[in-house]
């Protein structure tokens, strides 16, 4: 059994970190929306970043078996979601709500299909609100972030500098 103050703990963490994980990804999906078809990956990238996961075509066994044709795909998401935060039919917490994609991608995640050329060939964008409040919470991580990296030194002093 988990003691009380590390599941309070952990559960603390999960209800600040995943409005900032949505928030962020919600930025993504607005950023998202100048790429056209016919990018490259690398175009992509330069503008998303690597994606979450990426996907190969669907050969012809896995696709029979899986359902369908899928082209080569990379997909940009979350991986906290409070919504199975209560797991159906038991009556506590789920200690770990977060989004498993075991055979289809999550309702929010941003999903850009490739063609066999590598360009993009369609995307698919969630629609999804996200509270202001959270946008803040972001923007606090952000500039904390940015404020602790300026105390941070690439090589500590005096070593590894052939002294």
């Amino acid at each position: 059994m988990i003691p009380d103050a590390v599941l309070a703990v952990w559960f603390a963490f999960v209800f600040v970190a995943e409005p900032i994980e949505h928030a962020s990804h919600h930025r993504l999906v607005a950023v998202s929306a100048a790429i056209n078809d016919g990018m490259t990956p690398a175009e992509v990238r330069e503008m998303l970043g690597e994606p979450r996961a990426e996907y190969a075509k669907r050969g012809i066994i896995v696709t029979w078996w899986r359902g369908g044709p899928r082209p080569k795909q990379w997909m940009y998401g979350t991986n906290l979601n409070l919504d199975y935060l209560v797991a159906p039919r038991i009556p506590w917490l789920n200690p770990l709500p977060m989004n498993l994609r075991v055979s289809e991608y999550a309702d929010e995640d941003l999903v850009i299909d490739w063609t066999a050329e590598d360009r993009v060939s369609s995307i698919q964008r969630p629609d999804f609100d996200v509270p202001d409040v959270a946008f803040g919470m972001l923007d606090s991580a952000l500039f904390s972030r940015d404020f602790l990296r300026l105390f941070v030194f690439r090589q500590p002093l005096g070593l590894g500098n052939g002294r």
